[in-house]
């Protein structure tokens, strides 16, 4: 008997200690992953990262560990989101929803509205991202987690801020920058510096927006976030060609080109090509502006960037239309719309069908251009950007003159 009980302890114990190694083992697989998807992610590779957190998930769920499941699913959602993978993303964030919801964890809950509002964003509806940052921040400050209010402020001033409505941008932009001071996280003070850059910049407060600029490339540089510094250079050349300074312009968008290339960032690279192809146009180099389009479309096409491809397009119709080659600008602004709609970007159909208006009236037909600034109106009224439906309607009226409404 006596010799039975020692073998059940000393295999009880061999139990443990294989269950303890297992943990062990499986937590520090997890580290690992998280730390691979950090690095690509800092470079923008959003496919590679997704692969690196769901596998770290996957280990998260099985080994029971479901606050790293939580986070891991998460910044799993942004990777998919980050990689125009958006229902992929919404899958993710609703999962982690249902966890955080069970166990009661409003941490995680409202990281995972903060992802859910950003889809909502994107899609154009307005209410529900806007619903969804809120409840994420009333969660938040009912458990004083400072680095999730600033998260949710963020959330909330950009979406604003890309809307237009200034004012309450400004509010949560600088809500959010107040309380990321409070915390460790540089990264959230990078991308709102960015976005409140991009206000200024909007807001004609070029200076202020330079300074955000610059703040913004500083911390990157300083905290190695290679893709931010790339965005903020990005930002900075878009600002000096706002101000008519094309050779200060060149050189930013040229750098910035280099450090997305630098990174393997495809989208990055899309992103710097289209914008020299819309300084080009300013300077009416339009067939040097075709050419960097069409870098960008090859670009954004590797990755399947809808939106990008969408943009794309658009520059090359506008290129066309400029040349008097309105029925070849039509058939891109129709690539275009397809692309936005595929990727229910609805600001983006918006401002194709403004744009594709314009070519029917140069082209005479009078009823489909019509058809376009209406359909561009009724857009833009859906995500209530009034100074947008005014702008279409007088665009309608000096291209055909009243007519019904």
């Amino acid at each position: 008997m006596k010799a039975m009980l020692v073998l059940l302890l000393i295999g009880s114990f061999c139990w443990l200690f294989a269950l303890g190694w297992y943990m062990t083992s499986t937590r520090r697989r997890i580290a690992i992953l998280v730390r691979s998807a950090e690095e690509f992610s800092d470079r923008g590779l959003f496919v590679d990262a997704a692969e690196n957190y769901d596998a770290a998930a996957s280990l998260a769920h099985a080994c029971g560990d479901f606050i790293r499941e939580m986070e891991c699913l998460c910044k799993l959602g942004h990777s998919e989101f980050s990689a125009s993978r958006r229902r992929e993303a919404q899958k993710h964030y609703e999962t982690c929803r249902k966890i955080a919801v069970d166990l009661k964890n409003e941490k995680h809950q409202g990281d995972a509205e903060i992802g859910l509002g950003n889809l909502a964003w994107f899609e154009g509806k307005i209410d529900l991202a806007r619903q969804d940052y809120q409840d994420a921040l009333r969660g938040f400050e009912g458990t004083n987690d400072i680095e999730g209010e600033a998260d949710a402020h963020a959330g909330l001033g950009k979406l604003e801020e890309e809307y237009l409505k200034n004012d309450a941008a400004r509010l949560d932009l600088t809500s959010a920058l107040d309380l990321y001071a409070k915390t460790k996280s540089i990264r959230g003070r990078v991308e709102t510096l960015i976005a409140m850059g991009r206000l200024e910049r909007t807001t004609g407060n070029y200076d202020a927006a330079r300074n955000c600029y610059t703040e913004a490339e500083q911390l990157s540089q300083q905290n190695r976030y290679r893709l931010q510094e790339a965005n903020a250079v990005l930002f900075l050349a878009e600002l000096e060609s706002v101000l008519n300074h094309p050779p200060a312009a060149h050189d930013g968008f040229g750098k910035a080109l280099g450090m997305y290339q630098a990174m393997g960032n495809r989208v990055g690279e899309g992103n710097a090509q289209r914008m020299i192809g819309d300084l080009d146009v300013s300077e009416k180099n339009y067939d040097v502006a075709i050419q960097h389009y069409n870098e960008a479309l090859s670009s954004y096409e590797s990755q399947n960037n809808l939106v990008g491809i969408g943009a794309a397009n658009a520059g090359l119709g506008i290129v066309n239309g400029t040349y008097g080659r309105h029925d070849v600008a039509h058939a891109y602004f129709m690539k275009a719309r397809e692309a936005f709609q595929k990727a229910d970007d609805v600001r983006g159909e918006a401002n194709v069908d403004l744009f594709d208006g314009e070519a029917f009236a140069y082209m005479g037909n009078a009823g489909a251009a019509r058809e376009m600034f209406h359909r561009s109106e009724s857009l833009y009224g859906r995500l209530g950007m009034n100074s947008m439906v005014a702008q279409v309607r007088t665009e309608e009226e000096r291209r055909l003159g009243a007519g019904p409404q």
